[in-house]
């Protein structure tokens, strides 16, 4: 491997990375990267660097054999061991590590899951730092830390940016632990780039500061302008309620090869949004994606410290107020009606009720998530109908002064004003501040899987809750089967409504509806095109097939309806 100069700009750091592309015919096909520490109070047998084995199913880089290599001031070092991607050796003077990372292969048959991996996107490269970057673990101290990209080699027309580049997309310097950089977007190519309303497709050259960009390579299918006047609404508005101004916020868009419409993940400062063929073909509306930022923003702020006692505290509490955002924040700023708040609170509703896991407890969800799509997805709506109780049992206790805004907002600044989240049992003490002992008891009905209720007047003004028995969510056979490819029909269920219109166990998928679309949508139905092997041709027969992906009974729900609107 090839040993590469040290920047001079980068000698004062006390962790200082340096990111190079590979390069074939002018496409990035992997990076370089070295990571230079300052004096590390290390011995020997000592932990160095380590990186996680897999994120939510998602692997991280395999540094094997010889691919990571350390040196000393002394030259290069050998190591006394690998152990779960924990690097270790003793170092003297500063030390160096260097490593190649090659992107990530998928396509239609892969499985999809978080972006946390790195892979290539129209010719450039793009993923997490958990993907590619061996760090040291977290300490007490915040170092100094450094981030350049060198592209020296480079075609022209090629730029670098992560999370937390400066606007001119030089060498980043910041304080922080090293898992800042862990979990930060990293983006490699010939980036076009959008920043608050000018925009530079091209290049991005500009040394004006900015609170809030846009990144992307692939064409996009949508009008990346009218995109980010209602984003920037959003970010805006976000800023003032959680009271942090001065914020930044950076949005990445990657292609996928999958037949989804899209997904994001969030990160602090950042979120990363892709989308797949389906969103390509069918062309994607302005409030879906609103919607998904103002959901992925608000992980940005509102968050609760993971740990044993939570029981998927972390994601209820975390998903379930980033889907209640996502509707309130628009709602407040006059981008949805009363009209779209019903509704869009009533499909989320529905997605609950109706799921095969709703009677679980989180604990039990929790150990399924990553293995279902359905555990992976129930906090979010389970999590929302929770959070829409206790504001109306708080404003009722209130007196209708405050729901939960005011409790929320108060659990984002101690996060910021002692820079560590708070614990679930410092939420449940400062909700019994607003509804007594109840709290614990509400707490305890949700945290054990039983249903929630909402009361008849929660929401909004004018909005009544109603029971609405629904059918559950059955699609008849393995979802996995859908998932990942090759989509073979498995695990088929003779009396399932798929069965009857005419599905058999072994028939190949080549198309169909997003199967989160029909888990949230009561009325939508699965449409299948499918290839059978028979007897009498070597020719696949191709059908459609079109069912209800639903169950023949049903089960007690909830929604909203409104009394005495307006049209």
């Amino acid at each position: 491997m090839t040993q590469l100069p040290l920047h001079h700009a980068l000698d004062q750091a006390d962790l200082a990375v340096t990111i190079t592309p590979g390069l074939l015919h002018e496409t990035v096909t992997h990076l370089i990267v070295q990571v230079v520490l300052k004096k590390p109070a290390l011995g020997p047998g000592d932990i160095l660097v380590q990186l996680p084995l897999e994120l939510a199913k998602i692997p991280t880089a395999r540094y094997d054999g010889n691919t990571l290599k350390a040196f000393d001031q002394s030259g290069p070092l050998e190591w006394k061991g690998l152990t779960t991607r924990k690097a270790r050796q003793s170092f003297g003077g500063n030390g160096s590590l260097r490593g190649r990372r090659m992107a990530m292969v998928v396509g239609v048959d892969t499985k999809t899951g978080p972006a946390f991996d790195l892979r290539a996107d129209n010719n450039g490269i793009i993923g997490t730092g958990y993907a590619f970057l061996p760090l040291p673990a977290d300490g007490e101290s915040k170092l100094t830390i450094s981030v350049d990209f060198d592209l020296r080699y480079s075609p022209a027309g090629f730029h670098g940016v992560f999370t937390h580049s400066p606007p001119d997309l030089s060498t980043a310097r910041l304080t922080g632990r090293p898992s800042i950089l862990h979990q930060s977007f990293y983006l490699l190519g010939r980036l076009k780039y959008l920043k608050d309303y000018g925009n530079n497709h091209d290049a991005v050259t500009s040394s004006e500061s900015g609170h809030f960009n846009i990144f992307w390579q692939s064409e996009l299918p949508f009008d990346i302008q009218k995109v980010a006047k209602e984003t920037k609404q959003v970010f805006e508005y976000m800023c003032d309620f959680f009271q942090c101004p001065g914020e930044s916020y950076r949005i990445f868009f990657r292609e996928d090869p999958y037949y989804v419409v899209r997904s994001g993940l969030a990160q602090p400062g950042a979120f990363l949004i892709s989308f797949g063929l389906l969103l390509k073909q069918a062309g994607w509306a302005l409030d879906s994606f609103t919607t998904l930022f103002a959901h992925e923003m608000t992980h940005n702020f509102a968050n609760l410290a993971e740990g044993e006692d939570i029981a998927n505290g972390a994601q209820w509490y975390a998903e379930g107020l980033a889907e209640y955002y996502s509707i309130f924040a628009r709602y407040r700023l006059g981008l949805l009606d009363m009209h779209g708040v019903i509704n869009e609170m009533n499909y989320r509703a529905q997605a609950y009720y109706t799921s095969p896991l709703a009677t679980l407890s989180n604990e039990e969800v929790n150990k399924l998530t990553w293995k279902t799509q359905n555990a992976q997805r129930l906090p979010y709506s389970r999590g929302l109908v929770f959070w829409i109780r206790l504001d109306a049992l708080i404003r009722e206790t209130s007196g209708g002064h405050h729901g939960i805004d005011k409790l929320v907002v108060e659990m984002v600044q101690l996060a910021r004003t002692r820079g560590k989240l708070p614990t679930l049992a410092e939420f449940l003490e400062r909700l019994a501040q607003d509804l007594g002992p109840v709290a614990r008891q509400e707490y305890e009905h949700h945290n054990s899987g039983k249903l929630i209720v909402p009361p008849e007047h929660s929401l909004i003004p004018g909005a009544v809750a109603v029971r609405i028995d629904m059918e559950p969510f059955d699609l008849g056979f393995n979802e996995e089967s859908v998932l990942l490819g090759p989509r073979i029909v498995r695990g088929l269920r003779s009396d399932s409504r798929a069965a009857k219109a005419g599905i058999l166990e072994g028939d190949l998928i080549t198309s169909w509806i997003d199967l989160n679309h029909c888990k949230d949508h009561l009325e939508v139905k699965m449409e299948l095109k499918i290839e059978r092997k028979t007897a009498d041709s070597e020719v696949p027969r191709e059908l459609d097939i079109t069912f209800w992906p639903r169950a023949y009974t049903k089960v007690e729900g909830w929604g909203w309806k409104l009394v005495n609107a307006k049209d």
